[in-house]
């Protein structure tokens, strides 16, 4: 994905949830907007980042956040740490979402803290990003 393209997504998901009127469905898309923040800020790919439960995360003083990326969840089999400066975007996933139990997933489903899927609400932005600008 190239940077202008990263922008259109961002700029349209930033308000796309509010164009909903079903909890769950405004939910999720608020969810894949932090989704897309995480991804690129971080650095993790799709299943690293929809594997982060809430004990992976810990937040700095400084407004950073370190993630524990669990081998079950990598592609190589690998522990590993990323420390980026958008803890923010995961105090506002925890201020919003209904499930923050240690065990919980960080990108839970409306229902219960369980993994969630992404990809219906991906193909819906896709579209709405495509209305706003044909060139995506």
């Amino acid at each position: 994905m190239s940077e202008h393209d990263y922008h259109q997504i961002t700029q349209v998901s930033q308000r796309w949830h509010k164009q909903t009127k079903t909890p769950s469905h405004h939910y999720e898309r608020q969810q894949l907007h932090n989704l897309i923040l995480i991804q690129s800020w971080y650095g993790t790919r799709t299943c690293e980042t929809l594997g982060l439960k809430w004990s992976d995360v810990t937040f700095g003083k400084d407004g950073n956040a370190t993630i524990n990326i669990r081998e079950e969840t990598t592609k190589r089999d690998k522990n590993r740490k990323v420390t980026g400066s958008r803890g923010d975007v995961f105090k506002r996933v925890k201020s919003y979402s209904r499930h923050t139990n240690p065990d919980d997933h960080v990108f839970s489903s409306y229902h219960d803290g369980t993994l969630w899927n992404p990809y219906e609400r991906w193909r819906e932005l896709k579209e709405a990003v495509k209305k706003k600008y044909p060139d995506f």
